[in-house]
């Protein structure tokens, strides 16, 4: 019976183990800063950049960029995160994934044109 509560009690120690480093490596995504996105390509893509802070799970920051510059506002959950803004007159969602200082995901404005980007983190320029 010893031996049935010594395993027992092994598994709970892996799964809390697993939970909080599960938990840890969530918490990791941190998109403050600077980052330098291409948005499509050819004459019909940009390059806009994006200064961000993150509090929480919620982004702030500005857009520069093609349709001039802009507040933007969004989300972190996990490494997935939204980024909404208005600017030259219509709405863009930017929607992605973020490893360490890269990004990638898809654009959308103004609800019809979508455009796949990626972008980088400008390191040591916070804002």
């Amino acid at each position: 019976m010893k031996k049935n509560n010594f395993a027992f009690l092994f598994w709970i120690i892996l799964v809390v183990i697993a939970v909080i480093t599960g938990t840890a490596w969530a918490e990791d995504v941190d998109m403050t800063g600077t980052w330098k996105v291409v948005v499509g390509s050819g004459s019909d893509g940009g390059t806009p950049t994006f200064v961000l802070k993150q509090e929480g799970n919620v982004l702030t920051g500005t857009y520069k960029g093609r349709f001039g510059e802009s507040s933007v506002n969004g989300t972190v959950e996990g490494n997935n995160f939204k980024i909404t803004l208005k600017a030259g007159g219509s709405s863009s969602i930017y929607k992605g994934k973020v490893e360490g200082t890269q990004m990638s995901g898809e654009a959308t404005f103004g609800g019809m044109s979508t455009m796949q980007f990626t972008g980088e983190m400008e390191l040591g320029l916070m804002p």
